[in-house]
């Protein structure tokens, strides 16, 4: 198992946090915080390509309703098909890998991050049934 860790940098016009590890109740936290450190109006790409777990918390710390833009790459694995299964996709855009995710997000929205943003603030709201 590896060392859970986010490293941030920036990237045309938008910022990129690499998780690596497990994303679970203990983790969460961290990303969330390091989400919300970035104030900057520019949109934030969650690199999930080398998380092992991601657990309900991670799931809430990515699809919380936030000031800040996010998108998601992550390849095809036990972490996208959680991501699958909550429908995240309704929520965030979700990439398979970060060279597709830096051409597509740099080529629709190029020097207008505030796209991305409107997309991303009002999302369709889902209601599970239980039982």
């Amino acid at each position: 198992m590896e060392q859970f860790s986010i490293s941030a940098r920036a990237c045309e016009s938008f910022r990129i946090l690499v998780v690596r590890g497990e994303l679970d109740e203990l983790t969460a936290p961290k990303l969330d915080a390091a989400i919300d450190n970035h104030r900057d109006g520019m949109p934030v790409v969650v690199d999930l390509s080398e998380t092992e777990f991601v657990s309900s918390a991670g799931l809430h710390a990515l699809m919380r309703d936030r000031r800040e833009s996010l998108a998601i790459v992550c390849p095809p694995g036990n972490v996208r098909r959680v991501l699958d299964i909550v429908q995240a996709d309704l929520l965030l855009p979700i990439f398979s890998d970060l060279d597709t995710a830096t051409q597509s997000l740099t080529l629709t929205y190029g020097s207008q991050p505030s796209l991305l943003r409107r997309r991303i603030s009002s999302p369709k709201r889902i209601r599970f049934r239980t039982g």
